[in-house]
């Protein structure tokens, strides 16, 4: 069904509007939020291995896939990007783990 310049999806809502709301979503282009690329980040850190250890771990154990929602196992590239996006150190003094400095006084 076609209206105007509006071109319908099957779910009742435009294509544009899909669009606009992917492009703002927190999931990646290939339906993986972004808390579950954290999450098979923090098994990399767990489990002492690297991307394509991890990569590998997640390919043979589906079970921990499931559990984490992945339809299938991220390339290793694809962590290494999220990585250095969601591990960003400085970007924000709230989330530091870092107790807070103790006041100087004057000698």
């Amino acid at each position: 069904l076609q209206t105007g310049n509006w071109r319908h999806c099957p779910s009742g809502r435009t294509a544009t509007h899909r669009a606009q709301v992917h492009a703002t979503s927190p999931v990646a282009r290939v339906g993986r939020a972004q808390y579950q690329l954290f999450a098979v980040l923090a098994l990399k850190t767990f489990l002492r291995t690297d991307y394509r250890g991890v990569a590998q771990f997640l390919t043979d154990f589906a079970e921990i896939r499931n559990d984490l929602g992945l339809r299938d196992t991220p390339h290793y590239s694809t962590l290494c990007y999220a990585a250095q996006r969601l591990l960003k150190k400085g970007t924000s003094s709230s989330s530091s783990c870092a107790p807070p400095r103790p006041q100087r006084t004057a000698a």
